[in-house]
């Protein structure tokens, strides 16, 4: 049945400034934005799309937080979808949700003169203008309907302007006995929700817009919003259409008050043809680059791809073979520099980057092989990746730092009473 569907190309633009305000910093951390199935990387059925940052390990800064370096380029992501096409149905959305802002804000403007109990001509005065506003915004008229739009397009216009015809004579009424008391501003709050039933849209059919942050391969926090917020037209352009934003990420299954990060971005969503003559909100210039990671393993103090469980060259997950001689640039393209190691500046700087207190911690390792006992262990050390590394007296002190405590045995982990437990290595 899909293909018998009115479906449009359409592009979701995600330019990333900062990420800020990170509390935690246990892994790299990538930004995933997705529409429904478009831009999510674990799915099977949607094709592939440039939907997520690059990996990056989050630095401190010095005083409670982490957050990302992303001076040498910050990352851009593109997310191509196909859809229903149902922008005249957001164009009104966008046109109706406005008037509704607007008043609400009328109200809240009224509100706040009697709280600060202000002179009753003041209060009536902000009241009349809200209602005046309301009723000039009640008598725009709704975007045409497309030829190919359903029956219940045509009978929704008509109830909403039913409705709205109605709203305005309500609103008249309300402007020639408008009084600076709450029971008359009950009455306001009673037209807003008789507004925000106007709004209603049963069949948006585009998915919310969502950014995931992902850490450990796991997703720890999003944000998530309607599509027509950030949707690209003429005459009903999305609130925060290419507007850059702090975006407040929430934790995964936590209250919204959880704060997973802060970040600053600027996103737009259109049709495809329209993205060619949309300005950015600010100048930059866009690199494209092919990618690929070189993946080793450490035996002992030695790098090597003996027994490596993923392919030499891969995506950043270490699923897909991406050897470098694969790589073919696509139709109209062209090389303009070769192969080059470009290592993100976060991953060769040092775990205690911007830190004034440092805690080293290593581990003490016994093995025994198959038969023997514990009498004669053989002893060596491992740091928290399980990493084998310099042992605990031997540890050197980089410059300009000192001790100020002693090695001590942390007993709060699972094992028994000398902090020894049992592992896998």
């Amino acid at each position: 049945a899909d293909k018998y569907l009115n479906r449009s190309k359409f592009i979701i633009v995600c330019g990333m400034v900062e990420a800020t305000m990170l509390e935690h910093a246990d892994s790299v951390v990538t930004f995933e934005v997705s529409c429904g199935e478009f831009g999510n990387m674990n799915s099977e059925s949607a094709p592939a799309t440039n939907s997520t940052s690059q990996p990056t390990q989050p630095l401190f800064d010095s005083t409670k937080y982490f957050y990302l370096n992303w001076d040498a380029g910050a990352p851009m992501c593109f997310v191509e979808c196909e859809w229903e096409d149902v922008i005249y149905r957001l164009e009104t959305l966008n046109l109706l949700q406005a008037a509704y802002e607007r008043f609400e804000g009328s109200i809240a403007s009224a509100d706040e003169a009697m709280q600060l109990e202000l002179s009753d001509r003041q209060i009536k005065s902000r009241m009349k203008n809200g209602l005046k506003g309301l009723v000039e915004d009640m008598k725009m008229e709704l975007p045409e309907l497309p030829d190919f739009c359903n029956e219940l397009d045509k009978k929704l216009k008509k109830l909403r302007r039913f409705r709205m015809d109605n709203i305005i004579t309500a609103a008249e009424k309300l402007v020639k006995e408008v009084d600076a008391n709450r029971e008359f501003y009950g009455k306001l709050l009673l037209l807003l929700e008789d507004v925000g039933v106007v709004c209603d849209e049963p069949q948006t059919d585009i998915p919310d817009l969502v950014i995931w942050m992902i850490m450990n391969g796991a997703r720890i926090g999003y944000y998530k919003a309607p599509i027509n917020y950030f949707m690209e037209s003429s005459r009903a352009r999305g609130k925060y259409c290419g507007q850059t934003r702090h975006l407040k990420m929430t934790y995964t299954g936590k209250g919204v008050d959880d704060i997973a990060c802060i970040l600053k971005c600027f996103l737009w969503f259109g049709y495809e043809e329209d993205y060619w003559k949309w300005k950015f909100p600010f100048r930059t210039s866009i690199h494209v680059f092919a990618e690929t990671y070189e993946n080793q393993q450490v035996s002992g103090k030695v790098w090597t791809t003996k027994g490596l469980l993923r392919p030499g060259f891969s995506d950043v997950g270490g699923k897909l073979s991406l050897a470098k001689i694969n790589f073919d640039p696509p139709e109209g393209w062209i090389w303009v520099d070769d192969w080059r190691v470009a290592p993100d500046f976060s991953s060769i700087v040092g775990d205690d980057f911007g830190l004034t207190a440092f805690r080293d911690e290593v581990y003490e390792v016994h093995t025994i092989e198959e038969g023997e006992d514990w009498s004669t262990p053989k002893i060596f050390w491992m740091n928290e990746r399980m990493e084998q590394t310099t042992a605990r007296d031997e540890v050197e002190l980089p410059d300009g730092w000192m001790v100020t405590d002693d090695w001590k045995v942390d007993v709060t982990q699972p094992g028994d009473v000398d902090g020894m437990g049992h592992v896998q290595v």
